[in-house]
């Protein structure tokens, strides 16, 4: 994903990684709070809705959607054009762990 962000060939086995830690976070929730969390994404919908979705390929989708606004954001900030305070630390983490799987891919 990080190469399709960037216009670069990326390994599938790494593409994987960010959604199991969005999986993992989901599981850790008690399970209220995790209904909470995707009703909130999926306004309207039921619960038995969100129960008969595809959880994998729902966690794959908001992490590429988290990817795409943090890649926007390092696009920004690599011309010089991020106002301060624009990347939170989080951000940053996830900047360089996309930056060292476009290395490992490109080598």
């Amino acid at each position: 994903m990080v190469g399709i962000l960037r216009q670069a060939d990326i390994d599938d086995g790494a593409a994987d990684r960010p959604t199991a830690q969005l999986g993992d976070m989901l599981k850790a929730l008690p399970l209220p709070l995790a209904d909470a969390y995707l009703m909130e994404q999926f306004t309207g919908a039921t619960l038995q809705e969100i129960d008969a979705m595809d959880f994998h390929r729902l966690a794959r989708a908001l992490e590429v959607q988290r990817m795409r606004d943090v890649e926007a954001k390092r696009k920004l900030a690599a011309d010089g054009k991020a106002p301060d305070g624009l990347i939170s630390p989080d951000e940053w983490r996830l900047i360089r762990d996309m930056d060292r799987i476009a290395n490992d891919a490109s080598e």
